[in-house]
């Protein structure tokens, strides 16, 4: 892989300081039913919920995804999210920007991505 071509590439051979491989886990999930307030009103609206299963065939989310939108839908907190590669997080930040803003179409958001290749990527999704 990767790291075998970087160890034999001469420019990078003694860069690599550490490796470390973990073993994979399966997936939990949590559901579209648990995003609720203690009150038991939906954090997302029936249109993103349809969005979701029709145009990008997500019928679950990951339980940190639920979690995340709890926090912030839910709770109105603050939020840093890390996990693996691929595992969601683009959704956790995108579907509290998309409610906040079908809610007030003036609303305005601010998104960092470390690289262009990712924000393009983030952007195709977000369109």
């Amino acid at each position: 892989g990767l790291y075998i071509g970087l160890q034999g590439h001469e420019d990078y051979k003694d860069q690599v300081c550490h490796v470390e491989h973990y073993a994979e886990r399966p997936a939990i999930y949590g559901s579209f039913e648990d995003l609720k307030t203690e009150c038991g009103d939906p954090l997302l609206s029936k249109d993103v919920m349809e969005a979701l299963k029709t145009q990008l065939g997500i019928d679950r989310l990951f339980k940190h995804q639920v979690e995340s939108l709890k926090a912030v839908l839910g709770e109105g907190k603050h939020l840093c999210l890390t996990t693996g590669t691929s595992s969601g997080k683009s959704l956790a930040f995108a579907l509290p920007i998309l409610e906040a803003y079908r809610k007030d179409p003036t609303t305005r958001a601010m998104i960092l991505f470390p690289t262009k290749a990712l924000a393009q990527d983030q952007l195709g999704k977000l369109e």
